[in-house]
């Protein structure tokens, strides 16, 4: 491996480490008063978004097959299973008892839950991932990385305007999402939002060798573009 290539790498491993301690504090809340919105919006809204860049790209660059596709979505579904019993308690406790829902509802929240939000907390990303890397692999036989990174801006773009400007949508738009969110969940704990992140991430294992020239100037503009895609 060439020099520049393992300083990239190192690269990654740190921004790994420090995305998950901001992932941390998302749910641990070490600041409190003016300073936890703030810090919230400007630095580790930004971890998940990189958390998808950077699985993207460890599995695009090796060009993978579809044995290896196989492999990656049945390791991720041993997670996801493995974590889901751990937290099978609370899960079901959640779904079928803590609210005023018949059970055939409770089953469709779930169901709808697996595949497109959380059953249990943090699940959404698991489950984006395992949706997100097959899609982005099919996409990526029949259309060009740019094409699916559009798809993908397609697909955020209303995501977070019916989630984090829900507000100041139209009434009839306010209503419509209100159906969609109390059937399938909030849009953005789904795959929906992770396509653009994920194509992202293969877009710059095609570029690897371009941006390895760009230094440190082309992975501030990913961080950028994840600051930006996080804050939005």
């Amino acid at each position: 491996m060439s020099a520049p290539a393992s300083r990239t790498y190192h690269s990654i491993d740190i921004l790994k480490v420090v995305a998950a301690l901001l992932v941390v504090a998302i749910h641990a809340r070490p600041f409190v008063g003016k300073t936890y919105p703030l810090y919230i919006s400007l630095f580790s809204r930004m971890a998940v978004p990189v958390f998808f860049v950077v699985s993207a790209f460890f599995f695009f660059r090796k060009k993978p097959d579809t044995a290896q596709l196989k492999h990656y979505v049945r390791r991720m579904g041993w997670l996801y299973a493995f974590w889901f019993v751990v937290e099978a308690y609370f899960t079901i406790d959640g779904v079928f008892f803590s609210h005023d829902r018949s059970v055939l509802e409770s089953l469709s929240h779930f169901i709808c839950g697996f595949f497109l939000n959380s059953t249990f907390s943090g699940s959404w990303f698991i489950m984006a991932l395992i949706i997100c890397i097959p899609l982005v692999h099919w996409l990526g036989k029949r259309l060009s990385s740019w094409a699916i990174f559009g798809i993908g801006l397609a697909v955020y773009v209303p995501v977070t305007l019916t989630t984090n400007y829900h507000a100041y949508m139209p009434q009839s738009v306010q209503h419509a999402t209100n159906v969609a969110f109390n059937v399938i969940g909030l849009f953005h704990n789904s795959f929906m939002p992770a396509i653009v992140f994920c194509s992202m991430g293969k877009l710059i294992a095609e570029y690897e060798n371009r941006i390895a020239k760009c230094g440190n100037l082309a992975s501030t503009a990913v961080l950028l573009l994840c600051m930006v895609g996080a804050w939005l």
